[in-house]
């Protein structure tokens, strides 16, 4: 019976992911205590450091994903009732963007990459645990990103970066660092719903529309006026900088990429990094640079990147592997996740 139980249960999971054979091996360094002990509350809120110590959804999602990753099932348990109960307070599965101390949520709308997250994180809580209800919370989730969310704007399918304010019949703005990459081709695989592999294609294909200056980098925010072409935000800094370096950090992680926008933030990190400040952000426009440096989580999706070019121009993994200390919320967070996308893509 024993053996028949484990062929029933790799089938029941087998559209999440192959019985065992692609799951990740855990964590075993102390990245996760370290960021616990620095960055969440007792309760399971998770504290933006940089940011007068408010919770987002997107670090709820974070830090529920770290959990998974080091085997930590007590902490993902508090992390998602803190979330459930502080964050899910719409009339949909979406969560409001924001809470703090003080007043408790003011702004109802979500940040559609929090909500991927969390839903990802429950996807594998659910697999890691066999935990039925984490996997049907997440369902529920994704259910209602596709009907709110995503949206085809002439030729493409994309995701609005929250449900409301964003889209207009004249306008769409995006924010391409919220295509979580590997999270989106893991619903793709669990929903077989075609429509979650035209929305990663469309965001690939934009980044490359839009990414521009001299450095050929993609912006932080994308502007998409009907009936023409993606431009820059017009109501935004024209910069690459605290959104898109994420855009190749899950490139990496999802394992299926165009070198390109990876090795082009990479030749931009090591070209800079040479005049002894890696600059925190460039302006597409006019190619000026932060006068001060970038954190060090960019350093860490920068070797991140290298990794996948096979290069080693940043000194080896020293801030991917680096003690957390000293570090903010984000920088931290990019830190960790670049850590886990190195596990995942490149020790197995």
């Amino acid at each position: 019976m024993t053996g028949l139980k484990g062929i029933i249960g790799c089938v029941l999971v087998a559209l999440l992911t192959a019985c065992g054979a692609d799951k990740p091996a855990a964590m075993t360094d102390n990245g996760w205590q370290q960021y616990r002990s620095q960055f969440v509350s007792t309760d399971g809120a998770v504290l933006d450091t940089g940011n007068k110590n408010i919770s987002h959804s997107e670090g709820q999602g974070y830090a529920m994903m770290m959990a998974v990753a080091w085997g930590d099932e007590a902490g993902f348990h508090t992390l998602w009732q803190w979330t459930r109960s502080h964050l899910q307070v719409r009339d949909d599965y979406l969560f409001a963007w924001s809470w703090t101390p003080q007043e408790g949520v003011q702004d109802k709308n979500n940040a559609t990459d929090g909500d991927l997250l969390i839903a990802w994180a429950l996807y594998q809580a659910g697999r890691a645990w066999g935990n039925d209800e984490y996997t049907a919370l997440a369902r529920n989730i994704v259910a209602d990103i596709r009907r709110l969310l995503v949206k085809t704007v002439g030729n493409n399918t994309v995701l609005l970066p929250g449900a409301e304010g964003f889209s207009s019949d004249d306008l769409t703005q995006i924010n391409l660092a919220y295509w979580v990459y590997p999270a989106l081709e893991d619903i793709a695989t669990a929903t077989a719903d075609p429509l979650w592999r035209e929305l990663i294609a469309s965001g690939k294909r934009l980044t490359h529309q839009v990414s521009q200056g001299s450095w050929a980098l993609p912006p932080d925010w994308v502007d998409l006026p009907a009936g023409k072409e993606p431009v820059m935000a017009a109501n935004r800094p024209p910069r690459f900088g605290y959104e898109a370096v994420r855009i190749p950090l899950y490139l990496v992680w999802s394992g299926d990429y165009d070198e390109s926008v990876v090795s082009n933030s990479a030749r931009f990190w090591e070209t800079t990094s040479k005049t002894g400040v890696m600059p925190a952000w460039v302006d597409l426009q006019n190619g000026s640079r932060a006068e001060y440096p970038a954190p060090a989580g960019f350093r860490a999706v920068w070797e991140l990147t290298e990794k996948a070019l096979g290069k080693n121009t940043t000194g080896g993994v020293a801030m991917i592997s680096a003690d957390l200390n000293g570090q903010d919320y984000y920088s931290a967070s990019l830190t960790l996740l670049s850590r886990m996308a190195m596990q995942e893509r490149f020790s197995r």
